[in-house]
């Protein structure tokens, strides 16, 4: 009885869940443990995203994707040649967002406007709203040292969309 007791009240790991066809997560071979999020109102295509990150210091980067589109067989191999294309352009992709966060930190960061942007950030996220539009997004975050500031960019075609004020402006 104890047994049956135990069995019903067992809760699987991922790694288990990643076992079970359907289950919602998958252990893919670019981007490890994902989960999936099927479409919702907000959504008409589900995604997946990922559990760990790709860490690459050399360019001051700790990477989660956080919206890979797909189905539930897993990523659509479209989204997957995009995501990873970026991923392995890093540089490119500090060369594009550097203008507008050096903005971003003379208004976070006024004191420290002569030092180097990837000393203030990292890279720490990428994601495609669709999988079959140029419309993507990179996101950076402060490193511990500095107060807390996540910033997104969305591009269309590979330009940058401008931020609202309310998007760059520091609140606390």
């Amino acid at each position: 009885m104890f047994k049956f007791i135990k069995k019903l009240l067992h809760r699987p790991t991922l790694e288990e869940l990643a076992n079970r066809p359907n289950s919602g997560i998958i252990i893919d071979k670019d981007f490890g443990m994902i989960s999936y999020e099927p479409p919702n109102k907000n959504w008409d295509e589900g995604y997946w995203q990922m559990f760990n990150s790709w860490n690459f210091p050399k360019y001051n980067a700790d990477i989660t994707c956080s919206a890979i589109p797909g189905d539930l067989n897993g990523p659509f191999e479209e989204s997957r040649y995009f995501l990873l294309s970026k991923k392995d352009n890093l540089n490119t992709l500090w060369e594009f967002c550097n203008k507008a966060l050096n903005e971003i930190k003379q208004d976070w960061y006024p004191d420290n406007k002569h030092q180097n942007i990837q000393d203030i950030y990292y890279l720490s996220s990428l994601g495609m709203g669709k999988a079959n539009t140029n419309n993507w997004e990179v996101s950076f975050e402060a490193k511990e040292s500095y107060r807390w500031t996540f910033v997104t960019f969305e591009f269309k075609n590979n330009t940058i969309e401008p931020l609202a004020d309310s998007q760059r402006q520091p609140t606390i």
